[in-house]
């Protein structure tokens, strides 16, 4: 394991501040395995999970109508333009914040959505929802109620009209926090209650919760945030507060919520590349990495181009893709990496993870720096997934 060693210490030298600790499943240098971290959207694959669980028990099927179990979905309206004037609204980039900002937000026209919100389509972002840094018009909505935009600790935030009609386009979104919800109505319990009996307790996820404040003298320290104001390669700024203490959940938010450690989620990752056994039968495990969304251009346009520096850096420019119920697929081999179907995705605290079925291996690191999207931790992602593939290709020989 001399060569993840070599790759770690690189990218975590102190002389060079690029990334102040990093977990990784294979091999880890400068944080442990158990150190305690803020998932953020690494959190979805785990849901998805939970999810595809109560469609196999039959409790619901992934192409019913979601409008008739949550309350919240039932009566959606879209999003489809504003009154007035675009010049006029005084619309500001705020790079520190990452967000659109409008002195003068115009009134918003809504009409209402016809079409059922599914299972499938909450799980693969095709729903309408949005999250609002994905959606311009989204944002000037939310300034224009005088709703603060940002990352939520409560589902009712992320209630807001959809911004196309369920199944016609594609946007990173909330919906894996409506699927939660879904699941928690059909079940009848918490969605932290049905992943720690599910989930956590099959494969050995101790460390794993929605509530990390609840459980503090039982969890293991969570690892130091860090920032880095000045850009990717600027100076890093170690934070006091941890996400435990500045950003307590209220509900479980299946997109974004999760706290666990870099060995619970390689326990989980096992458990997958294993064929899904104890958490999913090999024919749902399938379904959790078959591409699914029907508008793949405008998922092509916001992953690899608009929004590839945070969705899907570690993929070469003309890969191709898709998104299933579980992450975004790669439908073309990364040479040296991952094989065609792989599927992949990270978080805003800047973790990643991939899977690659057909050749039987996957991986994560974790690290809790902000903002997300870092280039340094992708690089060392990068590398450090290279040398796995190295590995495998020499065990072979």
């Amino acid at each position: 394991m001399a060569e993840f060693d070599t790759i770690l210490k690189k990218w975590t030298n102190p002389e060079d501040n690029y990334i102040h600790g990093a977990s990784f499943v294979v091999y880890d240098n400068t944080a442990k395995v158990n150190d305690l971290c803020y998932l953020a959207s690494q959190s979805k694959i785990i849901s998805s999970v939970a999810v595809l669980q109560i469609v196999e028990k039959g409790l619901i099927g992934l192409d019913d109508d979601c409008r008739k179990i949550v309350p919240q979905l039932a009566d959606k309206e879209i999003l489809v333009g504003f009154e007035g004037d675009e010049s006029a609204t005084g619309k500001e980039f705020n790079a520190a914040k990452n967000v659109l900002t409008f002195k003068n937000p115009r009134k918003p026209l809504l009409k209402k959505s016809t079409k059922p919100i599914t299972l499938r389509l909450l799980l693969s972002h095709s729903s309408g929802f949005a999250y609002h840094f994905m959606s311009e018009a989204l944002s000037e909505y939310l300034a224009y109620i005088k709703e603060p935009v940002g990352m939520h600790n409560s589902i009712e935030k992320y209630n807001t009209p959809l911004i196309f009609e369920p199944g016609t386009s594609w946007a990173y979104s909330p919906g894996i926090d409506w699927a939660g919800r879904v699941l928690e109505i059909v079940t009848g319990q918490t969605l932290d209650q049905y992943m720690q009996e599910n989930i956590c307790q099959k494969v050995g996820m101790k460390n794993t919760t929605f509530f990390p404040d609840s459980r503090l003298d039982r969890l293991p320290p969570q690892m130091e945030l860090a920032f880095k104001p000045e850009g990717p390669k600027g100076k890093l700024v170690k934070g006091h507060e941890t996400m435990v203490t500045s950003r307590p959940n209220t509900d479980c938010l299946g997109g974004g919520g999760i706290y666990s450690t870099c060995e619970d989620f390689g326990f989980f990752l096992r458990a997958l590349i294993g064929g899904g056994e104890p958490l999913l039968k090999r024919e749902t495990l399938d379904k959790l990495f078959t591409g699914t969304v029907s508008n793949r251009k405008d998922l092509t346009y916001m992953a690899q181009e608009k929004f590839r520096w945070v969705m899907a850096a570690d993929l070469l420019p003309d890969t191709e893709v898709d998104h299933s119920l579980g992450g975004l697929l790669s439908l073309t081999p990364v040479p040296g990496r991952r094989a065609a179907g792989s599927a992949k995705w990270g978080g805003m605290s800047n973790p990643l993870w991939w899977i690659d079925m057909k050749t039987g291996v996957g991986g994560a690191i974790f690290t809790q720096l902000f903002p997300a999207g870092d280039p340094v931790v992708n690089d060392c992602f990068v590398e450090l997934e290279t040398e796995v593939y190295k590995r495998i290709e020499k065990a072979s020989l």
